[in-house]
């Protein structure tokens, strides 16, 4: 038994790392090629002997991953487009589930399978786009808040869909009505029970282990925690996994949370690996291959529903065309929880072993076509921006506001308002260009100049009279729109000077190509202030000060001149 064990670790753990090196060069998700490692290693099987010991291993890596996902939400994002988040997160779910119980049934799919699979396809991977959203530095942006806080609505979600499954398990053996309320209910004493002791006990048997000083004995009581509230949930008849959510949610609020995170994050990432590709070892490259078709035909009509449904809900809220499409684009995929809801639904009878396997073929394909809609979405927002006469309207400046001479503040978020108030305090006119109707209305509201619409618009900026402006700086993270701003600006008024952030070292370089005049890059930028602050706390006179960050800037110049 522990060597048929150790044989399948070995196998395991040698298939993700030959899958997460080919998503590596193919800039794919990691859990794609953990899951298409999977599938392969399924096929290979009869030959290697990889048995099904590992699967229980890997129980532990949808609870550790639940547990993490809890304690990275923030509610803090979500206060801040919350109407949006809430109202369009929960249409969006209603609306996909809907049409996936007239879709499914054609596909020979119907009764409670066709609702738990609805279920699977209505949510967004939360890991995956997050980790796109930082990869670009596009999470603070006004479509990554949105889709921030619209997958933290999804995976709350969850919550009651986990919840259902073992009601239709029962509906289908002949339990009655009231199971359904019955365990919405105990769902909603454990999630009141959880906030309840998030409040008076956890924080405290948190600082109670902290004191220890031990980082033993902290991952003890973490771990500890983690399974107790997973049993605790079991034992009400709701899914472990989901206590390990709440338990992730409550400790979120603690002040030991990024030291907990920290502290559970390797044993996640490891036992998170086992279970993605125990998961694809569930899918028989046969299946795949009898059914390529309908795989196809599901996946692309799930991210096409999800995708406009999104797209409408945002823009009906009275959202830029360029954010609704950003955030269509982002919520257009299956996302991770549909792995456990399906593998759930599996163990209980509710889904046939082929069904779980249509489940995460379907969400496979989905997830392989994410990275790909995000790196196309700027050709495809340029193909369908024509489209949106009539109903993307664009602002301009109040009638008679002749202005020259004057800075256009392309973008007008945490790095842009700054700059608003040292133009404001050094008496220097200026006008914002920027896409969120909140922000332009405030704006409006204090008697500033601002232009509502996407500054990478030629219009656009024209309506800001880039053709008078001595100035224009990009405080917008996304590099696709800082090269159209430039090249629109450089062929409306050539004598205008460009100043403009950027998020990384080869977007610097590409600027630099493009003729703008400063570059900034607030993470160098900030390693110099700590540099700065370090050598004088060590005793260096101002001038060596000086001298050493003049050294650093040029190195850091020569790197991308050379």
């Amino acid at each position: 038994m522990e060597t048929a064990l150790f044989h399948d670790l070995a196998f395991v753990l040698a298939a993700a790392l030959i899958g997460g090196v080919a998503s590596f060069f193919l800039r794919l998700p990691l859990l794609t090629g953990y899951i298409v490692a999977g599938v392969v290693l399924a096929g290979l099987s009869p030959l290697l002997g990889v048995g099904s010991q590992i699967s229980q291993l890997a129980q532990l890596g949808i609870l550790l991953l639940l547990f993490t996902l809890g304690i990275e939400l923030s509610f803090g994002k979500l206060s801040r487009v919350f109407q949006i988040a809430v109202f369009g997160g929960l249409i969006q779910i209603l609306v996909t589930i809907f049409l996936g119980l007239l879709i499914l049934p054609s596909f020979g799919i119907s009764g409670n399978a066709a609702l738990v699979l609805a279920f699977c396809f209505s949510l967004s991977s939360t890991a995956v786009v997050v980790k796109l959203l930082l990869e670009r530095g596009e999470a603070d942006t006004l479509p990554g808040e949105i889709l921030t806080g619209w997958l933290l609505v999804q995976d709350l979600a969850v919550i009651p869909m986990v919840t259902l499954l073992p009601v239709l398990n029962g509906a289908q053996n002949g339990v009655g009505v009231w199971s359904a309320p019955l365990a919405l209910l105990k769902a909603g004493i454990l999630v009141a029970g959880a906030i309840v002791a998030g409040k008076l006990i956890i924080p405290r048997f948190m600082n109670w282990v902290a004191k220890s000083n031990s980082r033993e004995f902290f991952l003890l009581g973490v771990m500890t925690l983690i399974f107790a509230v997973a049993f605790l949930a079991s034992f009400v008849g709701i899914s472990p996994a989901l206590g390990a959510f709440l338990a992730g949610l409550v400790i979120a609020e603690t002040s030991q949370n990024h030291a907990v995170f920290a502290e559970v994050r390797p044993l996640r990432e490891i036992f998170m690996i086992l279970f993605f590709v125990s998961l694809g070892a569930l899918v028989a490259p046969s299946f795949i291959l009898a059914n390529w078709l309908a795989i196809l035909i599901l996946a692309g009509l799930f991210l096409l529903i999800k995708f406009a449904v999104s797209f409408v809900l945002v823009l009906l809220s009275g959202y830029h065309g360029k954010t609704a499409f950003w955030v269509g684009i982002g919520l257009a995929n299956i996302g991770e929880f549909s792995f456990l809801i399906a593998a759930l639904a599996g163990s209980l009878g509710i889904l046939t072993s082929l069904q779980v396997q249509m489940a995460v073929s379907v969400t496979l394909v989905s997830l392989i076509c994410t990275s790909i809609l995000f790196m196309l979405r700027h050709p495809l927002w340029q193909t369908v921006k024509p489209m949106m006469v009539g109903v993307d309207h664009r602002g301009s400046l109040p009638q008679n506001s002749e202005m020259s001479n004057h800075l256009i503040l392309c973008g007008f978020g945490r790095m842009g308002s700054w700059l608003g108030r040292a133009a404001e305090l050094a008496k220097i006119p200026f006008v914002v260009v920027e896409y969120n109707q909140n922000i332009t209305r405030e704006l409006a509201g204090q008697g500033v100049n601002v232009v509502y619409g996407d500054p990478a618009d030629r219009e656009v900026l024209e309506a800001a009279q880039v053709q008078r402006a001595k100035l224009v700086a990009v405080a917008l993270p996304d590099q696709h729109t800082q090269e159209l701003i430039v090249a629109h600006v450089k062929n409306a008024n050539p004598k205008a000077k460009i100043i403009s952030r950027v998020h990384n070292d080869q977007d610097l370089a590409k600027l630099s190509q493009l003729g703008v005049n400063e570059i900034i890059q607030p993470e160098f930028e900030g390693a110099l202030s700590m540099v700065r602050k370090i050598l004088e706390i060590f005793g260096h006179r101002d001038k060596e000060v000086a001298a050493k960050l003049k050294t650093i800037r040029l190195e850091h110049a020569k790197k991308f001149k050379s």
